[in-house]
C-alpha cells in the first residue's frame, strides 16, 4: 500500500508541480506584456475581396458562431464584445445639390459603418444621437468632428452615398443627426485609432444590416469582431484549452468566411508556456523514472512476500478446482480496491509532495518560499490513474507466479528451489548479458554520438538518454552482483569456519545455498542505493557545475565595467603628465625618476622621431584603485584588462583575446579550479612575477601554431600602434572569462601591457563577504568617483537560477527520489527480515534441538542480516559510484558554445550517502532488536510443532 500510494503521488505530482511552478511566471508575463490592444483580446477581421462579396447569410452564420460558441471555446470571462462593419469609401453628395449641374456639385468621400455600442464611447458635440424612429427613409448618421470641420455639412443635412459610383451602386440616403468625437481611448473598445473613422458615417447596426447590406452588398468591405477576455483567470491547466479554442475559432470562422485575419496577442505567450509545460513534464518524467523503477520493484517484492505467505491457500484453491485465472482475478480485485484507496490518499500526498518540491532550492536543501497555488485538475487525476495502473500491474506479477502451483507442484518447487533447469539458466544468463550489451551501447552513443538534447530552459539542456541508460546500467550491475554474492558468502563461510565460529559459518552457508530467498530484496536494495547515490551525485554535480560556470563566466563575485574620462592633449602636454601621474612606467624609466629634465628631453626626442611634434594624443582620467580596498565588504579586488589581440607575423594572422592581470590582486578576487591548468594558480602567478614579459597561452593556441614554452612572440593589441613583446612561459587549459571554444587566449602582466601600449580602461573583479548586497558596494564605489556602466553579480545569477521552475524541478525531484530510495530500501530490508524470521522459525527450533544455544542462534541471525545488509549497501554504493563516474561527465548543461566550460567534475555525494547509511543502521538495529526478542521467546517444542505443520 505504501509503495502504491507513493507511486500515485509521484505521477500525479508531475502536472501539479508543472502547473503550480509555471502559474506565477505566466501571470507575471501576462501582467508585464505591452501590446497595442489588450492581451486578452481576440480580433477577427474579414476583408471582403472585389470578386467574391460576402453574403448577409454568411455574415449572420459567422456572427452567430462567434457570439454563441467562441466564449465557450475560449473558456474565459468575456469583458467586451464589439462588432464593426463598413463599406468602401466613395463619393457622397448633399441631397440639396442633386439637381445642380455636374460642375457645380461638391462631392465628398466617405463610407458607411456601424460599431456596436459606439454611443457609450463617444461624445456628441453637436446635435443628438440615434433616435428610435424608423419611418423616415433616410438613415440617421453621426459624422466625426473632423469631417464636420473639413466639409460644409450641418446637422440635419441629408447626404447621398454611392451616387454616380463607377460600379453602379444603388444610392443610399443618410441624414446627419449629430457630430461626435471620442469620449475615451479605451483599448478594450477601440481596436483601431478612432481617427480612422473620421471619414465614415456611423449608422445604427440594425439599419446597416437591414437597409445598407441588401442594396449595396458589393460595397461592403470589412467585418470585424472584437472580443476582450479577462487574462487574470488564466491558469496553466487552462492554457491548452485556450490555445485549442483560438485555433478552432480561426478554423471555423475561416471555413465560413474563407478569408479571415485573426489577432490574438495572448496566443503566442500561451503557446510558449504550453511548450514549456510539456518539456517540464517530460523532464520531470525522466527524472522520476529511477524513482518509479525503485517503487515498482518495491511493490513487486513486497507483494511477492504477501502472496508467498498465502501460497498454501492458493494451492488449496487450485487443488479444489479453482483455475489460475480465477486466482489472478481475485488478486486483481484486491489490487483494484487497494488502488482506489491508494489513489485518494496518493492525490492528497501529491499536493504535499508538490509543495515540498517547491521549497527545495538545492539538493535536500529547503527554503522558506510562499506555497504554490495548487488545484487538482483532470490531468492530475489521469496521471494518478496511470500511477495506480502501474502499481497494480506490479502486483499481478507475483500473483501470476504463485497462481500456477497446486499442492503437489508447490512441494516440488520448494524441494528443487535452487535447481533451475538448463533452459531457465540460459534465458537468465542471456537476459543479463543482453542488458549489459544495451547499457554499453547506450554509453557508447552518449560518449561518441551527438546528444539529442531536451531543452529544459534557456540555459539548461539534458539528454533524456543520459537519465535512462544509467538505470539500465545499474540494474545490469545489480543482477551481476547477485551472482557474485553467493561466491562471496561461500568465501566468508570458509574463513569464518576457523576465525568466526559456528554461527557465522551457518549464516554464510545459508546465504550461499539459498540465494533465491534474498535475491529480490537484495536487487531492490542495491538498485535503490545505486540510483540514490547517482541521483545525489547528479544533483551535486549539476549544482557545483552551474556555480563554477557562473563564476567562470563572470570571473568573481562581482564584475564591474568602469568608464574612464577621455582627455585630448598635445604630445608635449602629455609628457610631463605621464611621468608624474602614470603609475605604469617601465623599470628603465623609474631608474631616472630624479632627473626630470633629462627624462622630459628623452621623451621629446622619441616623439619627434615617431610623429609630428604637435600631434594630438588620447589620455584618460580615472580614479585611483586603492580606495576599493577601503570598502569593508570587499575581501579581494583585482584590475582586469580585456582586449582583442593578434599575433604579428603569423601566417593568416592568428587572433585571440588578451587578458591583463595583476598577479597579486587576481588570486584574491577570482575563483580557481585545479583542473584549469597543469600547475596551481600560485605557480602561474609566480611565473608572471619572475618575468614581466611572461605570457600564459591557451592549449589550443600551442597545438594549432606549434609554438613551445620559451618561444618569443609579438602581440598587437586592439587600437595599439606597436606590438608587445612576450615569451611563452606556461600553457593553461582554462582561465576565468576565457573560453577555448571561442578562440585563442593569452594572459599577461597588466603593468607590463600598460607600459607598452598605454593605460586604458580596465574591469574590476571583487570578492565580497558573504551576504553583502552588490548594490551597496556599487554605491560606495560611485561615491569614490568610479563611473560604473555595468555590474554582474554572480551570486544573484546563481540565486535566480535556483528559483527557476526547471531548477526547482531538477533538485526537487532528485531530492524526493533520494528520500524515496532510502525509505523503500529500508522498508524492503525490514519486511524481508521479519518475513525471513517468520519462515525460518522451525529451522531455528531444529538448530536449538541440535544443541545450539539461544545466543548462538541469535548471533547467526544477526550475522546473516549484517552480511546481507552490508553486501547490499557496499554493492549498491559501488554501483552508484561507478555509474556516476561513467555517466555524469557526459552530461551537457549550458549554452551550445559554453556548455562544457569549465568541464564537469563529478561531485560524489558521500555526505548524503552517510544519511542513507545512518538510516540503514537504525533499521538494522530495529531488526536486530526484534529478532533478538523473538528468538529469546522461542520454545523448542513450539518450533518443532510448527515445523511439522510446515
Amino acid at each position: 500500500m505504501i509503495g502504491l500510494i507513493i507511486t500515485i503521488a509521484l505521477t500525479a505530482n508531475l502536472p501539479l508541480f508543472t502547473n503550480g511552478a509555471l502559474d506565477k511566471l505566466l501571470q507575471k508575463d501576462l501582467s508585464s506584456q505591452e501590446t497595442d490592444i489588450p492581451l486578452g483580446s481576440l480580433l477577427l477581421v474579414h476583408r471582403i475581396g472585389l470578386s467574391a462579396p460576402t453574403s448577409l447569410e454568411q455574415y449572420e452564420t459567422a456572427d452567430s458562431f462567434i457570439r454563441q460558441q467562441v466564449p465557450a471555446l475560449i473558456d474565459l470571462p468575456l469583458l467586451q464584445f464589439v462588432r464593426y462593419g463598413s463599406t468602401r469609401v466613395t463619393e457622397t453628395l448633399p441631397s440639396a445639390q442633386i439637381d445642380l449641374p455636374e460642375d457645380q456639385r461638391e462631392y465628398q468621400s466617405a463610407g458607411l459603418a456601424f460599431m456596436t455600442n459606439v454611443e457609450e464611447h463617444i461624445e456628441i458635440v453637436k446635435g443628438s444621437g440615434f433616435s428610435d424612429r424608423t419611418e423616415d427613409f433616410a438613415i440617421e448618421t453621426l459624422i466625426s468632428e473632423r469631417f464636420y470641420y473639413d466639409h460644409e455639412v450641418e446637422v440635419g443635412d441629408r447626404l447621398i452615398y454611392g451616387l454616380n459610383d463607377s460600379q453602379g451602386l444603388v444610392p443610399v440616403e443618410v441624414e446627419v443627426v449629430g457630430v461626435w468625437r471620442p469620449a475615451d481611448d479605451d483599448p478594450s473598445f477601440w481596436f483601431e485609432d478612432p481617427k480612422s473613422l473620421a471619414f465614415y458615417f456611423l449608422i445604427p447596426e440594425e439599419r446597416f444590416l437591414a437597409e445598407v447590406v441588401p442594396v449595396v452588398s458589393d460595397a461592403v468591405r470589412t467585418y470585424v469582431w472584437y472580443m476582450v477576455f479577462e487574462t487574470q483567470s488564466i491558469r496553466m491547466d487552462k492554457v491548452d484549452g485556450i490555445i485549442k479554442g483560438i485555433e478552432n475559432t480561426r478554423a471555423k470562422v475561416g471555413g465560413i468566411l474563407s478569408i479571415i485575419h485573426m489577432t490574438a496577442p495572448v496566443y503566442q505567450i500561451l503557446e510558449a508556456y504550453s511548450h514549456r509545460a510539456t518539456v517540464l513534464k517530460t523532464f520531470l518524467l525522466i527524472l522520476s523514472t529511477p524513482i518509479l523503477v525503485i517503487l515498482l520493484a518495491y511493490i513487486a517484492v513486497s507483494f511477492n512476500m504477501v502472496v508467498e505467505s498465502e501460497k498454501d491457500e492458493i494451492a488449496t484453491l487450485k487443488s479444489r478446482g479453482a483455475s489460475s485465472s480465477q486466482v489472478i482475478f481475485a488478486y486483481l480485485l484486491e489490487a483494484l480496491l487497494t488502488g482506489g484507496i491508494g489513489a485518494s490518499v496518493g492525490l492528497v500526498l501529491a499536493i504535499a509532495v508538490t509543495q515540498l518540491m517547491g521549497q527545495i532550492y538545492r539538493f535536500l536543501t529547503f527554503a522558506a518560499r510562499p506555497p504554490m497555488d495548487i488545484s487538482l485538475t483532470p490531468q492530475a487525476f489521469n496521471y494518478a490513474i496511470l500511477g495506480a495502473a502501474l502499481g497494480i500491474a506490479s502486483t499481478l506479477w507475483p500473483a501470476t507466479k504463485w497462481a500456477r502451483y497446486t499442492i503437489i507442484t508447490q512441494r516440488q518447487h520448494f524441494s528443487r528451489d535452487e535447481i533451475s533447469g538448463p533452459v531457465e539458466r540460459v534465458i537468465r544468463v542471456f537476459g543479463e548479458l543482453f542488458l549489459l550489451v544495451i547499457t554499453f551501447y547506450g554509453y557508447w552513443m552518449l560518449r561518441n554520438q551527438r546528444p539529442q538534447f531536451l531543452q529544459v530552459s534557456g540555459e539548461m539542456f539534458v539528454d533524456p538518454l543520459m537519465l535512462l541508460v544509467p538505470i539500465l546500467f545499474a540494474a545490469a550491475l545489480a543482477l551481476l552482483g547477485l551472482r557474485i554474492i553467493p561466491l562471496f558468502a561461500n568465501l566468508i563461510a570458509k574463513v569464518s569456519d576457523r576465525a568466526l565460529g559456528l554461527p557465522a559459518t551457518l549464516a554464510a552457508r545459508h546465504v550461499c545455498r539459498q540465494p533465491s530467498q534474498y535475491r529480490p530484496v537484495m536487487f531492490l536494495l542495491m538498485i535503490a542505493i545505486a540510483l540514490g547515490h547517482f541521483s545525489a551525485s547528479f544533483a551535486e554535480t549539476l549544482d557545483s557545475h552551474y556555480i563554477d560556470a557562473s563564476y567562470y563566466r563572470t570571473g568573481a563575485d562581482l564584475a564591474l565595467e568602469v568608464q574612464w574620462e577621455r582627455i585630448e592633449q598635445t604630445a608635449e602636454q602629455s609628457i610631463s603628465s605621464d611621468l608624474i601621474s602614470d603609475p605604469t612606467l617601465s623599470i628603465e624609466t623609474k631608474d631616472h625618476i630624479l632627473d626630470i629634465d633629462a627624462l622630459i628631453q628623452e621623451q621629446m626626442e622619441r616623439l619627434r622621431e615617431k610623429e609630428k611634434e604637435e600631434q594630438t594624443l588620447s589620455r584618460w582620467r580615472y580614479p585611483p584603485f586603492e580606495p576599493v580596498y577601503t570598502i569593508p565588504q570587499v575581501e579581494g579586488a583585482a584590475r582586469v584588462l580585456r582586449t582583442e589581440a593578434y599575433l604579428e607575423g603569423a601566417a593568416g594572422q592568428v587572433e585571440g583575446t588578451l587578458l591583463g592581470i595583476n598577479r597579486l590582486e587576481l588570486p584574491q578576487a577570482t575563483k580557481w579550479r585545479k583542473d584549469f591548468a597543469s600547475v596551481s594558480m600560485g605557480a602561474l602567478m609566480n611565473t608572471l612575477a619572475q618575468d614581466s614579459t611572461a605570457l600564459l597561452v591557451s592549449r589550443n593556441f600551442v597545438e594549432d601554431t606549434g609554438l613551445q614554452l620559451g618561444d618569443e612572440l609579438f602581440l598587437v593589441a586592439e587600437n595599439a600602434d606597436k606590438p608587445i613583446y612576450f615569451t611563452i612561459q606556461e600553457v593553461v587549459d582554462y582561465f576565468p572569462t576565457l573560453y577555448p571554444e571561442e578562440g585563442f587566449f593569452f594572459v599577461g602582466n597588466l603593468d607590463y601591457i600598460y607600459a607598452a601600449i598605454g593605460t586604458r580602461p580596465y574591469d574590476i573583479w571583487l570578492d565580497l563577504s558573504e551576504g553583502t548586497p552588490s548594490s551597496d558596494v556599487v554605491e560606495r564605489l560611485r561615491q569614490r568617483g568610479f563611473l560604473i556602466s555595468n555590474a554582474k553579480d554572480t551570486r544573484l545569477q546563481i540565486a535566480s537560477w535556483r528559483i527557476q521552475p526547471q531548477s526547482t524541478a531538477l533538485f526537487g525531484m532528485l531530492s524526493i527520489g533520494f528520500i524515496v530510495a532510502t525509505v523503500t530500501a529500508s522498508l524492503a530490508f525490514l519486511l524481508h527480515s521479519f518475513r525471513s524470521l517468520q519462515k525460518r522459525v522451525p529451522h531455528f527450533g531444529i538448530l536449538r534441538a541440535l544443541g545450539l544455544s539461544v545466543r548462538q542462534v541469535t548471533v547467526m541471525v544477526v550475522f546473516e542480516e549484517f552480511l546481507l545488509g552490508g553486501l547490499g549497501a557496499v554493492g549498491g554504493s559501488a554501483i552508484g559510484a561507478l555509474t556516476s563516474n561513467l555517466f555524469i561527465p557526459l552530461l551537457q548543461v549550458g549554452s551550445v558554445v559554453q556548455g562544457t566550460t569549465p568541464p564537469f567534475l563529478v561531485t560524489p555525494a558521500w555526505d548524503q550517502m552517510f544519511r542513507v547509511y545512518v538510516c540503514f543502521g537504525v533499521i538494522f538495529l530495529i531488526v536486530v532488536s526484534v529478532l533478538m526478542w523473538q528468538l529469546a521467546r522461542l520454545r523448542i517444542h513450539e518450533a518443532i510443532k510448527l515445523g511439522g505443520l510446515e
